[in-house]
């Protein structure tokens, strides 16, 4: 990938949404971005254009077009992956893993914490008691493939005890550990601003400064966009 140039596409953009949708080309693979729900999450899905195979990363919300973008694109998807706990990442994930059959992928320390609706927050904030039981958990610098693409797993606590980061060459997401200027809230249940500033500075500012970072809401930066920022 470092001989690709990234091509980035604007898709367009529903009235309600403020961040723009896009699509980002990497060789032989692309990220496309859906903005959902009314807290704006960014729910990614990852594919590669040869094998097919895809990934949904923080479902947020259910949309159609999620789907339908996958099917236009003949995708296969091969999983679910879950950053973190919170309902605004969670929601959509019954019915694309329902519809795609499809297992549900997260870090192990943030298992508990799927199960629970006090600390997902899915009761208080949409009414709804959701649990999303993993069907498999990975632990610090664990791997697994999407095509000819190899993620490793950064356990990157602070936002929630159990949050995590997925990692390829140069490509990163982050979930609601770093956004483009600031680092994700730490005042929600399991959260402690001094996990977040040490996974921060420990394990995400030692990546490659031309590491391009899909966070959970927001737009994109990089690791050395990010690295200029006083925490």
């Amino acid at each position: 990938m470092d001989s690709i140039n990234a091509v980035r596409t604007e898709n367009r953009r529903d009235s309600i949404h403020a961040v723009h949708e896009i699509a980002e080309y990497w060789g032989n693979v692309m990220i496309q971005r859906f903005v959902v729900g009314a807290i704006q999450t960014n729910c990614y899905v990852f594919f590669d254009e040869v094998s097919k195979e895809a990934m949904i990363v923080d479902p947020g919300y259910f949309e159609e077009r999620i789907c339908t973008f996958i099917e236009e694109h003949q995708l296969k998807p091969k999983c679910i992956y879950l950053t973190h706990c919170h309902f605004d990442h969670i929601l959509g994930v019954k019915e694309l893993k329902k519809r795609y059959e499809i297992p549900v992928y997260s870090s192990a320390l943030e298992e508990m914490n799927l199960m629970n609706d006090a600390v997902n927050l899915s009761t208080y904030m949409s009414g709804e008691c959701v649990k999303i039981p993993c069907d498999k958990v990975f632990f610090e610098n664990d791997e697994f493939e999407i095509g000819a693409t190899c993620f490793r797993v950064l356990e990157t606590p602070g936002h929630t005890a159990g949050s995590s980061c997925l990692y390829a060459d140069k490509i990163l997401f982050s979930g609601d550990t770093m956004f483009c200027d600031t680092y994700g809230r730490c005042d929600l249940p399991t959260g402690n601003e001094r996990q977040i500033v040490q996974s921060i500075k420990t394990k995400l500012l030692t990546l490659r400064g031309d590491t391009i970072v899909y966070p959970g809401h927001g737009e994109m930066t990089t690791i050395g966009e990010f690295a200029e920022l006083e925490l």
